[in-house]
């Protein structure tokens, strides 16, 4: 047991896209990087770090620490521990000296052993904690009874939390997230557009007093991998500025009369998007349609709504109510235009209205972007969670198989 109110615990939550960093009692994270490693062939040195990534660009390989393939989520811990490092040594942080306090989906919880491992063999630090995400996510709205969305990167989760615990009986999980979305995005540019998107690219004028055409100088050489990775950036960007989930189910008709957008890319092309922005985002509700042509979705995969209805008709009838009163939607890819007026509309479609109201807490778009970081930052400052911890004393006298059963399976 490691006690004390005051441990000056160091609170890491890395997700499948960005790795979020920073002290306990903080209201937002210190440090946020894509949870990726670059490596270099040359010296086979790994990066991490956006401004590394960004300026090294003899990177042929980039790893994520989280991925997704079909229904398997898989953990590479290689690049969990150079994340970690990073996080670490930008906060000026010695791990010898805090103890340390990070999140796993509900889902995922078997990981636990493993990141014990890392923590106490590697960093050696003094107590650890894991805890799940979806009740940080509930802490960070204030509720310790809520119904989770989180519309995360590589996957969207519904879990209900009641008095401060998951029921993971009624829980669900979906593999269309945020970069599904992305990737089906690039899909409609490359294919329907004809839009070749150059990362890195500048505009330089051709003559030296500014005037005439301008000269294009994209990246140097680089490998597939590294320029997908910025072209994916610039996508990623297009979809949060044009995209919007439609208010109702979409309806054909409605939308092929909506007025285009534009997004103007780096090399001065300008990307003109219309019923796109809405019939990419619908997929969120009828994933269905990405399902048939990804490698990364899984066919089984149900929508939001459903999901929602599902976890509430799995929970027990007594808090059905309380659920359904406090239904939170957070995660990076939650902040969509339109997304919170339309889940809504589709659960409150499903329940009978006479029984129960669907009420969802609104927050700013940076809470829901951290809100797991934001609820163990609040967590890790209790007094009366500091019993919690596990201490390398038990980790070294218990082993992390038998801490991780006790604590957090």
């Amino acid at each position: 047991m490691y006690c004390g109110d005051e441990v000056g615990a160091f609170i890491g939550d890395v997700g499948s896209l960005t790795a979020k960093f920073g002290y306990a009692g903080e209201d937002t994270p210190n440090l946020v990087f894509p949870s990726c490693m670059g490596v270099r062939p040359a010296t086979n040195e790994r990066i991490v770090g956006h401004s590394a990534l960004s300026s090294c660009h003899d990177i042929t390989a980039l790893p994520r620490a989280i991925s997704t393939m079909e229904d398997k989520i898989n953990y590479n811990w290689d690049v969990m521990e150079k994340l970690w490092l990073h996080a670490f040594e930008e906060s000026h942080v010695d791990p010898t000296q805090h103890a340390v306090l990070t999140s796993l989906s509900p889902f995922d919880m078997h990981e636990s052993v493993s990141y014990m491992e890392l923590m106490f063999e590697k960093f050696n630090v003094p107590a650890f904690y894991v805890a799940k995400d979806a009740v940080l996510n509930a802490f960070s709205f204030g509720k310790s009874t809520a119904l989770v969305c989180d519309v995360g990167a590589s996957s969207t989760r519904v879990v209900p939390v009641v008095d401060g615990f998951n029921l993971k009986g009624s829980s669900f999980r979906s593999t269309v997230g945020g970069e599904a979305l992305t990737a089906q995005l690039l899909s409609v540019l490359q294919e329907k557009h004809h839009i070749e998107i150059h990362p890195g690219v500048r505009k330089y004028p051709a003559a030296g007093d500014g005037s005439g055409p301008a000269l294009l100088r994209p990246l140097a050489s680089v490998s597939n991998e590294y320029r997908n990775f910025r072209i994916l950036e610039i996508v990623r960007d297009i979809k949060e500025s044009l995209c919007q989930m439609p208010e109702t189910t979409l309806q054909e008709d409605l939308v092929e009369s909506v007025a285009p957008e534009h997004y103007e890319l780096p090399d001065g092309q300008v990307v003109t998007l219309g019923s796109e922005r809405f019939r990419i985002p619908e997929k969120l509700f009828h994933p269905d349609v990405i399902a048939a042509d990804s490698t990364t979705v899984d066919s089984a995969s149900k929508g939001l709504h459903r999901m929602v209805y599902n976890a509430v008709q799995g929970s027990d009838v007594d808090v059905r109510k309380d659920l359904l009163n406090n239904l939170v939607l957070c995660g990076g890819g939650s902040s969509l235009s339109g997304l919170t007026e339309r889940l809504h509309w589709e659960v409150s479609k499903l329940v009978p209205s006479a029984t129960y109201k669907v009420r969802l807490t609104q927050v700013s778009s940076i809470e829901k972007k951290f809100s797991a970081w934001i609820g163990g930052s609040i967590l890790a400052s209790l007094g009366s969670f500091q019993q919690l911890w596990v201490s390398k004393r038990e980790y070294d006298e218990y082993g992390a198989d038998a801490m991780a059963t006790s604590r957090f399976l």
